[in-house]
């Protein structure tokens, strides 16, 4: 019992030091932040960039963020079940949400993968790079997120052209129109599409911009309303259902 009390209390004292260096991460971030947007200089009198390269010089600081404040929820979540081995994942852990929010970002700007948004295009309610910084976050916080996007884009990248990949759709632009109007489908694996289908009639002729872009038009003798769209390669077969609109 005792023994199994000395362990309990140095399990405790443990994530009490790991709570207070990451509070101090936080508090770290906070004036780093604070300097960035009052447009302070460095103490080694160095003006925080807005970019640094192609990448903006907010996306480390948001990745960072994202993983002190999920370290914070896993020591409380913790609290009564601290396991003592996994100490040096939550001191790492600003660190790695701030290279994998890089990563993530670069992966984005490259137009690796089809989002069917353009980021670098300015909004009226945000920052051209506001997209940029919620990947970071998101990123930083769920770091598992991140590895499912790699995995994604070395399958992409990788896959044999022999085996075959699986196509996708993502969206159509526009969302809806008349029968005869021009219509680009976004999504991944579209190079190898053969027949495009609206509710099932086939569109007589398309032309594949990329391998994340078709175009086409509304094949005759639709009816109005929402119609699904499908996509076919030699392997495989994807539809979305009701992703378009054809009005009268």
């Amino acid at each position: 019992m005792a023994g199994q009390r000395r362990e309990l209390t140095r399990g405790d004292n443990q994530r009490k030091w790991v709570f207070t260096y990451t509070v101090i991460w936080l508090i770290g971030l906070a004036v780093l932040g604070w300097m960035a947007v009052t447009g302070q200089k460095l103490p080694v009198d160095v003006a925080i960039p807005d970019k640094l390269r192609i990448i903006p010089s907010a996306v480390p600081w948001y990745g960072a963020v994202g993983g002190v404040l999920i370290s914070l929820v896993g020591i409380h979540e913790h609290r009564y079940d601290w396991d003592r081995r996994y100490w040096t994942w939550y001191v790492a852990r600003p660190m790695v949400g701030a290279f994998v929010a890089i990563v993530a970002v670069l992966i984005f700007q490259s137009g690796v993968l089809a989002i069917g948004v353009n980021p670098t295009e300015a909004t009226t309610t945000g920052p051209k790079d506001l997209f940029y910084y919620v990947i970071a976050f998101a990123t930083g916080y769920r770091e598992d997120a991140f590895r499912n996007l790699l995995r994604k884009v070395v399958d992409m990248l990788f896959t044999s052209k022999d085996a075959g990949t699986v196509p996708t759709i993502a969206d159509v632009d526009p969302k809806q129109g008349a029968v005869g109007i021009e219509v680009t489908i976004k999504g991944t694996g579209l190079k190898a599409v053969e027949a495009v289908r609206f509710q099932g009639v086939d569109v007589e002729t398309f032309s594949k911009g990329s391998d994340a872009m078709i175009l086409t038009k509304i094949p005759v003798g639709l009816e109005a309303g929402p119609v699904d769209v499908t996509v076919s390669t030699p392997d495989a077969s994807v539809t979305r259902t009701k992703l378009f609109t054809v009005t009268a």
